[in-house]
C-alpha cells in the first residue's frame, strides 16, 4: 500500500496535464477476496477500508464481482508489487488490450516485454514509474499498439489452450524419452 501513496505523491504535478484522467486502485483484498477500487487522484483513500473508498468517490465490488469491469474502464495497467510470482492480474490487463507498467519483479518480466508490451522499471523507483505511466497517458496510439501487443503475447504465451498445449507437449516429451531410453540389463548372480 505504500507504493500507492508513493506514486500518487509522484504524480502530482504530472497530474495537473492529465485531468480528465482517472486512477484506479485495484487491490485484492486477502481476508475476504473482494476487489476493492479507489477512483479519481484527489480522492486517494489512506486504506483500502469500504467506508474510506467510497467517501473518496471510489467504489468497492462486492465479492463474486468480475474485476474485468475495471479493466474495461482502465487506460493502463499498473502494479506497484514489491515481489510478485506470477500475477494474474497482469496476465488479465494484457487479456485485456491494457499497457502494463509494473516493477521488474519475479516472474513479471516473463510477462511483460519491456517497451513492446508495456513498460517494466526497478523496484521502489517511483518517479520513473510515474513517468511511464504519463508518457502512456499522453499517448493514446502508443497505449492501443501495447495494449494489442500485450493482448497477442497473453494469448499465445499465457492462455489456458497455449498453458495446456505446452504441459502436453512437456509431458509427451518426457514419456517419448523414457520409452526410447535403454533398458538396464538384469544382471543374474
Amino acid at each position: 500500500m505504500e507504493a500507492v501513496h508513493q506514486y500518487h505523491a509522484a504524480t502530482v504535478q504530472q497530474r495537473q496535464q492529465y485531468r480528465a484522467r482517472n486512477c484506479v486502485c485495484v487491490k485484492e483484498r486477502e481476508q475476504t477476496k473482494k476487489y476493492v477500487a479507489l477512483i479519481k487522484f484527489s480522492g486517494l483513500a489512506a486504506s483500502f477500508d469500504a467506508e474510506e473508498i467510497t467517501a473518496a468517490g471510489g467504489m468497492v465490488l462486492a465479492d463474486g464481482s468480475d474485476p474485468s469491469l475495471l479493466y474495461a474502464a482502465a487506460d493502463v495497467f499498473v502494479s506497484t508489487s514489491a515481489w510478485e510470482g506470477h500475477p494474474i492480474t497482469i496476465l488479465e490487463a494484457m487479456r485485456a488490450a491494457l499497457p502494463v507498467v509494473a516493477y521488474s519483479v519475479g516472474g513479471i518480466p516473463e510477462q511483460v516485454e519491456d517497451s513492446r508490451t508495456g513498460y517494466l522499471v526497478m523496484p521502489a523507483s517511483i518517479r520513473e514509474l510515474a513517468a511511464r505511466v504519463a508518457s502512456l497517458a499522453a499517448s493514446e496510439s502508443l497505449c492501443r499498439q501495447m495494449g494489442e501487443a500485450g493482448r497477442a503475447r497473453q494469448a499465445e504465451h499465457f492462455s489456458l489452450d497455449s498453458m495446456v498445449g505446452r504441459t502436453e507437449d512437456l509431458y509427451n516429451n518426457v514419456l517419448s524419452s523414457v520409452a526410447a531410453a535403454p533398458r538396464p540389463r538384469s544382471h543374474r548372480v
